[in-house]
This record gives structure tokens, C-alpha cells and sequence, in this order.
């Protein structure tokens, strides 16, 4: 079957070529019985390890493997909640000239928080960024450094700290700590301004809600010189708000600015208020919102016809709809809200099965608006529509227009593969020049993998291609692959991978990952570290979030050549954990093994623990009282 082939294809082709390997650099050797002895340790639990890795650390070879040993210790004891043990292999991890000696000190100061220990953390804290300028930790250091001194009520220390830091501190945190440490130095104004970025430029942090309360305690105590609230703020706010699809806090938002305006601006926030009513799902208070309106703006009165159209939509009320997008047609002929409302009503009526009329919706949204962002689709749907109900002529015609005029679309691999099998009634030739195209392009989609299929069952010899040279082939190319973040080299990140593979060598896989997610945090060009990321969980058996891993930071996969990518990716990204159960339960129900493993990769992605909101669990995603 296509899935299967696809799998063997991968896993056969990825043994002849091999892509560049994470690591570029050659860092000192660790030495192999530190993976055995890690693994056993945190993974197994194994009983008396720690005695053997402690003697291990105490006769190791050189200070590399003696301050992998202890760090290693350390974090098991860390994780263990057993902070004295923690700090105390910490510091003799810390004694050598390691690349990871950074890590060492941060989780020695963490550990000595943990035990009640400011002073001592705060001592091991001071000059961090200093030492480790290129450290991932340098920033979460500084950060950690600055909580320190304000138990030690060094408030004044701790301002300095943060507004003088020589590393970029992450926002909102350095916001709140300084607004705290102003607040506690009795500065209460400044204190109010930096609540004030917290609460309303980060409002969908989990910092807003504490911002909020200490901006109420400060205006209770400033009394009457608490300063007026800056409107620009609060714009922001709801904005974000908005950003984040916060509906109903950015509708609360918007009702606070309509009260403080007046006329045109008022009828505007008003309006914001019931679109986010809606998003809300408050249905009712949305339509009475919109429904009272004025507008004079023609986009916005363009936007709250929409919405009120997705509303009686929302309520089933067809007729209410078709109204309100009769009223854009002779309104706003030209707005984007008319596109939008077309395509609504579109679907509303492919989903009440009335194909004539979701039909004619969908070509007025790509004769209308032949450039906007939904032409495309809309034009498939009618394309489609047309070859289902055999209109062959045309669904060859439309298909053609297709591929010509959409030739970036997502429905272009699905266009060649039925323009080809409608070809195959005038030459065969033809068609095989369309599948040939295809496979070109496309070679891992599925359409890609049925064009390989029909080549083979084509009749031979093919003669002259015939109508395959009116093709509209030119403008069709593969899809790229590359971001970005995609142009930058890997080895800009060098340093952090062989710390990585450091960390990995002794199996402390939980501090490799956070270097990595630390970097990428740090800078998002570093994203093309997010392989790595998949490759250690999938080290570790978690296939599951390895496959989320690589579905986010390989960038279009199914548009890559198999020698693109090296085996390990290629088998993140189609994993085959519980094979052997698989396999077994598939023949047992005469079904296709690799079928039942796309089907996994799609419900569950291999998580085991997986559970639906409708409770349908496991791996194949089977709801208890039906196991379907």
C-alpha cells in the first residue's frame, strides 16, 4: 500500500545517504560506561549505582569524565529532592575546567535555594554572566540572582542588577522582579510602571493576574498620586489579548476603552467588543453589541456585516445570512469582509449539502477576488465539485486553470494527479508526463505515491505525449523546504552541541534538552537545533514527543529529497515503537501493519497515554465503551 511504500522507501533509501550529523565539532572523549552508568541510575533506578558512579568520579581518568560523574550525581540527588547531597557533588563538578561548568554552578545555586540558603546561592550567583558570557544559563542566572538578593533584602543591589544586566533578560520575569524590587525599597512609582509592563503588555503571561494584584495594593496605598492609566496601554492589552485569542478578556478590554471614548473611536472599540464576543462564543451579547452599532468607517461597518452573518450562521439561520452577504455585495464590493462572508456562506451550505449553492458561493469568492488569501481553495472546491459530478470537460479545464493560476496552492499535488487520470482517457502519454511532473515534485506526498503507482500500471511503450505538451507545468515547482532559520549553519551553535553531546554521554538527557529549548528561547534562529531536540526524546523512548519535535523544526519534510535527511530523522518523523505488536495484531485482523502505523501516527503519535477530549484513548485513540 502507499504508506507502506512510502515507510520502506525512507528507511531503505536513508541507508545509502547520509545528511551532515548534528555534531560538527570533536569535543574530549567521555568515557563509554558513563552512558550505562547514567542510564541505570536515573532511568532504572538501579540499586548501589550511586556507590559505583561515586567511585567512579573519585578514580576517573581525567577531570572531564571526574566532573561528568559528579554532575551527574548531583542532578539524581537534585531530582531526589536531597539538596545537601545535591550541593555537595555540584561543587566537586564545578572544580574542574569543564564546558559545563556553568551548569554545575547554576544547579549548585538552585539547590542551595532549595535548602533555605540565599546567602550561599547568591555567592555562587554573583558575576555568572560575567564568567559564562556565552552560557545558555547566563540570563536565567542573572534572573535567579536577582530573587537571591531580594531575600537577602539587598533591594537596592538587586535594581542595579536588573537594569544594568549585560545579557538580555527574558520579559515579562525581569519586568516583575524589578517592579518587586522597587516596591520593596519603598519606590512606588516605578514600582507601579513595571507591574504596569507586565500587566498590560504581557497580559497572557502567568505573571499578569500577580501584577494586577500588586497594581491594586499600590493604588490602595498611593491613594490619590497613584498615576492615571496610559490609554495607549491599555490598547496594547486588548490587543494582545486579542493576539493570544484571550476573547473574553480582550472583549472586557475593549468595553473598558468604548467607556472611556466618545463618537467615532467609541462605535469603533464597540465593535472590537462584539467581534471578540464572538470569537468568545457568546453568541447573544455579540449580536446585541453589533446589532446596535452605527459605523461610518465602510471597512468596519464591511467587518460587523460579516461577523453578524457568522453569527446567524452560528444560530442556523440561513436566510438572516444569505441577507447580510446580499447587503456586502451592494455595500462593499471590494472589501475583504465580502470575500470572507462568501466563503462562509459557501461552506454553510456545503455543509447543509446544498452543492449548487455552496458551488456558486465558491466561484464568486475566486472571480471576485482572484488574488486573496482564499481563492485558491475556493477554487479547488469548485474544481472538484465539477470532476465529482463527472463534468469531465470541465473539471479538465478547471484543473488546468488550477495548476496555471494556483500554482503555489496546497491542492496543486491533488490537481496534477486528477488532470493525469483524466488524460489517461486521451493518451497515455499524456498522463504519464503529468505523473512524471508529480513525482517530481510531490515525491513524498501521497498524490506523489499514487503517481508512482499509475506510471506502473500505465500501458507501454508510451507514444508521443500529444496534449502534455499544453501542460500548464512551468510555473509548478516543489514546495521549499527552507525557513529562515533554515540558512543558518549549524555550526554557529557548536559550542552548545558539544556540551550537548557531554551531557548526552552520561546519559542526563533532562539537562540536554533544556540547553537546547534554553538556546532556542534565547534565539530563534537557533530553531535549527529543533532536530536535536527529537532525536534525544527519541533517544529516551519518547517517540511520541520526538514526532511533535520533528514535525515542528523540519520544515516541509514531504517536499525534501530521502538524502536530505539522515536516517534518524526520517525515523523520528515515521516511527515505528510497539512494531512487533503491531505487526502482530495487524495480520491477526488481516490488515496492512504499516496502514495501522499511519493511522497511530495520525491519532496518537505514539503516545500510549494519549486521551481525546471524547476519551477515546491509547494509541489507536478507541473509546472504552465501544472500542472503536
Amino acid at each position: 500500500m502507499a504508506f507502506r511504500a512510502s515507510i520502506q522507501s525512507l528507511l531503505l533509501a536513508s541507508l545509502l545517504f547520509c545528511a551532515r550529523p548534528f555534531w560538527a565539532a570533536n569535543p574530549p572523549a567521555p568515557a563509554p560506561e558513563l552512558l550505562s552508568m547514567g542510564r541505570a541510575l536515573l532511568d532504572e533506578k538501579a540499586s548501589g549505582q550511586r556507590q559505583l558512579l561515586e567511585k567512579f568520579a573519585q578514580q576517573a581518568p581525567d577531570e572531564l569524565n571526574s566532573s561528568l560523574a559528579y554532575l551527574l550525581l548531583g542532578y539524581d540527588a537534585f531530582s531526589k529532592k536531597q539538596y545537601t547531597a545535591a550541593s555537595q557533588n555540584f561543587k566537586l563538578a564545578d572544580q574542574s575546567a569543564s564546558l559545563l561548568r556553568d551548569t554545575a554552578e547554576y544547579y549548585l545555586a538552585l539547590s542551595e535555594i532549595e535548602k533555605g540558603n540565599p546567602k550561599s546561592a547568591a555567592e555562587v550567583l554573583q558575576g555568572f554572566a560575567a564568567r559564562f558570557p556565552a552560557s545558555p544559563f547566563a540570563a536565567p542566572a542573572t534572573l535567579l540572582y536577582a530573587e537571591t538578593l531580594l531575600q537577602l533584602n539587598r533591594f537596592a543591589d538587586a535594581i542595579a542588577l536588573l537594569t544594568s544586566s549585560t545579557v538580555t533578560l527574558p520579559q515579562p520575569d525581569a519586568a516583575m522582579l524589578l517592579g518587586e524590587a522597587f516596591e520593596k525599597d519603598g519606590q512606588l512609582l516605578p514600582a507601579v510602571a513595571q507591574y504596569r509592563e507586565v500587566y498590560y503588555s504581557y497580559p497572557a503571561s502567568s505573571q499578569a493576574d500577580l501584577a494586577e494584584k500588586r497594581l491594586n495594593s499600590l493604588r490602595t496605598r498611593l491613594g490619590s498620586k497613584y498615576p492615571d492609566t496610559n490609554h495607549d496601554q491599555r490598547i496594547v492589552r486588548a490587543e494582545r489579548l486579542s493576539a493570544a485569542n484571550q476573547w473574553s478578556d480582550a472583549g472586557r478590554e475593549f468595553q473598558l476603552l468604548s467607556a472611556l471614548a466618545q463618537g467615532e473611536q467609541k462605535q469603533s472599540y464597540l465593535l472590537r467588543m462584539g467581534a471578540a464576543q464572538y470569537r468568545a462564543r457568546a453568541t447573544w451579547p455579540s449580536l446585541s453589541t453589533l446589532q446596535k452599532l452605527k459605523l461610518t468607517i465602510p471597512d468596519e461597518e464591511a467587518e460587523r456585516l460579516f461577523t453578524l452573518a457568522a453569527l446567524f450562521r452560528r444560530l442556523g439561520r440561513n436566510k438572516d445570512v444569505e441577507g447580510y452577504v446580499q447587503q456586502l455585495a451592494e455595500k462593499h464590493p471590494q472589501s475583504k469582509w465580502y470575500a470572507e462572508a462568501l466563503f462562509l456562506a459557501a461552506n454553510q451550505a456545503l455543509a447543509a449539502n446544498e452543492l449548487e449553492t455552496a458551488d456558486r458561493y465558491y466561484r464568486l469568492v475566486y472571480k471576485v477576488f482572484p488574488s486573496g488569501e482564499i481563492a485558491a481553495i475556493s477554487h479547488w472546491k469548485v474544481s472538484w465539485y465539477a470532476f465529482r459530478q463527472r463534468r469531465l470537460d470541465e473539471a479538465s479545464r478547471l484543473f488546468d486553470e488550477h495548476l496555471r493560476t494556483f500554482s503555489d496552492s496546497p491542492q496543486v499535488s491533488a490537481a496534477l494527479y486528477w488532470r493525469g487520470r483524466l488524460l489517461e482517457r486521451e493518451s497515455a502519454a499524456a498522463a504519464a508526463a503529468c505523473y512524471r511532473k508529480l513525482v517530481d515534485t510531490f515525491p513524498n506526498f501521497y498524490y506523489g505515491l499514487k503517481a508512482r503507482q499509475r506510471l506502473e500500471e500505465l500501458p507501454k511503450p508510451l507514444s508521443s505525449p500529444g496534449p502534455a505538451a499544453s501542460l500548464p507545468f512551468d510555473n509548478i515547482h516543489r514546495p521549499s523546504a527552507a525557513s529562515p532559520a533554515n540558512n543558518v549553519p549549524v555550526t554557529r551553535w557548536e559550542a552548545n552541541l558539544t556540551r550537548i553531546r557531554l551531557l548526552e554521554s552520561a546519559w542526563l538527557i533532562d539537562l540536554a534538552i533544556e540547553e537546547v529549548q534554553t538556546v532556542i528561547a534565547q534565539d530563534s534562529a537557533a530553531s535549527v537545533l529543533g532536530p536535536v531536540l527529537a532525536r534525544l526524546e527519541s533517544n529516551r523512548g519518547h517517540h511520541h514527543i520526538a514526532l511533535r519535535y520533528g514535525k515542528r523544526y523540519v520544515t516541509s519534510y514531504y517536499s525534501r529529497d530521502l538524502k536530505e535527511l539522515s536516517r534518524p530523522v526520517w525515523e523520528t518523523l515515521f516511527p515505528l515503537p510497539y512494531w512487533a505488536d503491531i505487526q502482530k495484531n495487524a495480520n491477526a485482523s488481516k490488515l496492512d501493519a504499516y496502514v495501522v502505523a499511519g493511522l497511530i501516527r495520525q491519532e496518537s503519535e505514539f503516545n500510549p497515554t494519549a486521551r481525546s477530549r471524547s476519551n477515546a484513548r491509547g494509541l489507536m485513540q478507541l473509546l472504552p465503551s465501544t472500542a472503536r
